[in-house]
């Protein structure tokens, strides 16, 4: 029963996963709250935490920052009492850079943090293309980009994930 249940949680999260890459909020939001739920109830605190991170994405693109912000607060949280992934706890720094970005406006700032980020953890390929992504929405300068055109292609070459190839599109 552990595994249907952690079966249904996966399949909710991907299908939310996969509707906030498409910009439907809505149903993003319904599939990714249903699946964190699924994945509390089973004590599958990972899991959890990751999709608690799409759930503050989701409620950062929407512009809801307070909520994103209790969100990314949450997978702290988590991630410190599971001694987490190390990827996810960027990923919540990053999370958090951006909110102080759009709660204060200090380009300049959010550039310098994010570039302390990148230099400071030994990230994955695909967490820094996600900065870099992220950093170009906001500042659209050639040089965010390119990075990020760079990086996703290459992740895109080695394995061919959907989210490589959403980002790649928006970039180009």
């Amino acid at each position: 029963e552990l595994g249907d249940k952690r079966f249904s949680a996966l399949s909710r999260a991907d299908i939310g996963s996969i509707l906030l890459m498409c910009c439907n909020y809505i149903k993003a939001e319904d599939y990714l709250n249903q699946a964190t739920q699924i994945f509390k109830e089973i004590n599958d605190l990972p899991n959890y935490a990751k999709y608690q991170l799409l759930l503050a994405e989701l409620n950062s693109e929407i512009k809801n920052y307070n909520q994103s912000l209790e969100f990314l607060n949450n997978i702290e949280d988590i991630l410190n009492e599971i001694d987490g992934d190390d990827s996810l706890k960027v990923e919540v720094k990053v999370g958090k850079t951006l909110i102080y970005y759009h709660q204060n406006g200090n380009l300049d700032q959010l550039e310098t943090k994010l570039n302390k980020i990148i230099k400071k953890n030994s990230l994955s390929k695909e967490n820094e293309a996600n900065i870099h992504f992220e950093l170009w929405k906001i500042n659209q300068h050639k040089k965010s980009q390119t990075k990020a055109i760079n990086l996703y292609s290459e992740l895109y070459k080695n394995v061919p994930k959907f989210i490589f190839k959403s980002r790649l599109n928006k970039l180009e």
